[in-house]
């Protein structure tokens, strides 16, 4: 039995990652149903699962030996989704939450508690927006890298 060529991995060894790797992304996408953010809203990192650069590795992962095209629209749609979890935002979300508001309310204070949030949201929804770039990119790069040659 020959060794793996340095810095490659055995068949052995890429299935324990990938496994693993699918494990993460099972776990996110478990916690995304549960109580990811809301449209427009931006969570705090540390409520992820997993650390985000290692939720960010897994679903690449899976993406990049993903075979079936609804999954991936599915793992794109997550792995930019990570750009809503920013570090320092605290235990709640901010960002506008219409699900929230009293309907009957003074329209006055509605439009407080939006201001409210909005401005809460700021530094973060930059951050978020930053990226975002960033993400579609990545998935950019991966889309070219797995494409069939076209010659």
């Amino acid at each position: 039995m020959t060794a793996a060529p340095p810095g490659t991995l055995s068949g052995h060894q890429f299935r324990q990652r990938f496994d693993e790797a699918r494990h993460i992304v099972d776990d996110y996408a478990r916690f995304l149903a549960q109580s990811g953010p809301m449209p427009g809203q931006v969570m705090d990192a540390s409520l992820l699962p997993h650390p985000k650069h290692r939720i960010r590795s897994a679903v690449l992962l899976c993406l990049n030996c993903n075979l079936d095209p609804v999954l991936g629209e599915h793992l794109e749609a997550g792995y930019l989704l990570l750009s809503a979890f920013q570090d320092g935002v605290g235990p709640r979300a901010v960002g506008e939450v219409f699900a929230h508001l009293e309907l009957e309310a003074d329209p006055h204070a509605i439009d407080a508690i939006l201001k409210r949030e909005y401005q809460a949201a700021d530094p973060f929804r930059n951050r978020a927006r930053q990226e975002l770039q960033e993400l579609h990119r990545d998935l950019e790069s991966l889309r070219r890298a797995i494409a069939p040659a076209s010659h």
